[in-house]
């Protein structure tokens, strides 16, 4: 996908902590265990796990991992901003791990922030 699912979504379940988010590698299973664990509409990955576009509807927030693979072919995948962008791997209860694509650095942030969401497919 080339372009953002939203610009200020939360993470979602601040103070609660989500079984089996923690992959760095795995989005798509973060995806559904966030889905599974997390009841609040219109979060990261429940907007993932709800899209629909292109025909398709296997999208997924992308792991800690697959967000930085996003972030060094950022200029063939396009359509990025210079803000943080938020993967599925949670860090604690309190907070997940995003990526400011401005200088690459991925950071723990509060899961209550507003941050942009780019759904992936497989690749």
């Amino acid at each position: 996908m080339t372009s953002d699912t939203s610009a200020s979504a939360q993470w979602g379940c601040y103070g609660s902590t989500i079984s089996g988010a923690d992959s760095t590698t795995d989005g798509a299973q973060n995806t559904i265990d966030i889905v599974n664990g997390c009841a609040e509409a219109s979060r990261a990955a429940r907007l993932c796990s709800d899209l629909s576009s292109g025909g398709y509807t296997d999208w997924y927030l992308p792991a800690k991992d697959q967000l930085n693979t996003l972030y060094t072919q950022r200029a063939v995948v396009g359509g990025f901003t210079t803000s943080n962008y938020w993967s599925s791997t949670e860090n604690s209860s309190n907070s997940a791990w995003s990526q400011y694509f401005n200088l690459g650095n991925q950071s723990n942030n509060y899961k209550n922030n507003g941050f942009y969401v780019r759904c992936i497919r497989s690749f």
